[in-house]
């Protein structure tokens, strides 16, 4: 595959790693030390919140940090604040990383490799590693990370990925320049869901997008049947921006119309597809994961509620 040309001496001017902040109960402290070793920039971008916790600890953790704080304006509108600033700052690659994951030593390494041999794909990104891959977990913990991560599994070769599958912002390099020269940026109309239709608008540009191996993160799944149900509701609600309108933007409000009459009609089926889109993946890991393939279906149906709703309410307010 061939060395980095980017060496130690040169990460500090080409590579900056983003990570979102909006829960001052996390403790930034195990991520931070996960990517120390590599001496990089670092901008921890603190939505609606004044500083991190542990703050003094974690700057001291390595000289290359630097925090900003903004106004709460959703996760939309701090990742195109990343962007921004790789620009201003002649920043090549952008890696985003989420605050409640802990790095693999060899994710920074990994992305700097295959954005290097990869020179004309924008977005690349590792995989994630749920919890109950770690652990034993309960029932509701184990389907939050089926539904969550049913993309991004980690990888034994890189691939491409194609629809209905996306790459999640978690852990994904950007390709500063080529982002900039086609003005693709997040879509701050979204409080989450960002990282589809940021695929979306990479494809439509005609550019594909990579997962890759040995960039592989450790995540936290939700522990509990509320946190989980929660989570799976605010999916619902902004997959029916990402997975269907976005696709009829030309329709305007007519579409809004015929999917209030006909989803209804048609959502078992399609949550039976959901569902077996969702459980894909992991069957092609371990056929022993079928047995859990009810309660997505049941999961799905809950966010095929959701995107109703969500539909209802678009109507209403344009």
């Amino acid at each position: 595959m061939g060395k980095s040309n980017l060496s130690k001496k040169t990460l500090r001017n080409n590579l900056a790693v983003c990570i979102l902040y909006h829960n001052n109960k996390i403790d930034l402290s195990s991520l931070i030390k996960s990517i120390n070793d590599h001496q990089i920039n670092i901008l921890i971008i603190l939505d609606g919140l004044k500083k991190i916790k542990n703050q003094k600890k974690i700057l001291n953790l390595n000289k290359n940090i630097k925090i900003k704080s903004l106004k709460k304006s959703g996760i939309s509108f701090c990742r195109n604040y990343g962007l921004k600033y790789c620009i201003k700052n002649k920043i090549k690659l952008l890696i985003f990383l989420d605050s409640d994951i802990i790095a693999n030593k060899t994710v920074i390494p990994s992305h700097i490799k295959f954005n290097n041999k990869y020179k004309k794909i924008p977005i690349i990104a590792g995989g994630v590693i749920p919890t109950f891959f770690r652990k034993n977990v309960n029932i509701f913990t184990k389907i939050d990370g089926l539904l969550s991560w049913l993309g991004h599994i980690p990888e034994k070769k890189e691939r491409l990925i194609f629809e209905p599958y996306h790459l999640a912002t978690i852990n994904m390099s950007i390709k500063i320049d080529i982002i900039k020269k086609n003005k693709i940026t997040f879509d701050q109309k979204l409080k989450t869901g960002e990282d589809i239709k940021f695929c979306k608008d990479v494809r439509k540009k005609g550019f594909d997008i990579l997962k890759i191996p040995n960039a592989n993160v450790l995540h936290s799944d939700r522990e509990n049947f509320k946190e989980v149900l929660k989570h799976q509701s605010m999916w619902g609600k902004h997959q029916f921006y990402t997975i269907y309108k976005f696709n009829f933007l030309k329709l305007g409000k007519l579409f809004n119309i015929l999917f209030l009459f006909l989803f209804p009609i048609f959502m078992p089926l399609i949550s039976i597809l959901i569902t077996l889109i969702s459980i894909y993946p992991w069957i092609n890991k371990s056929i022993l994961y079928i047995r859990y393939i009810v309660l997505i279906y049941v999961f799905v149906i809950i966010k095929s509620f959701y995107t109703y709703l969500e539909c209802y309410r678009d109507f209403l307010k344009n």
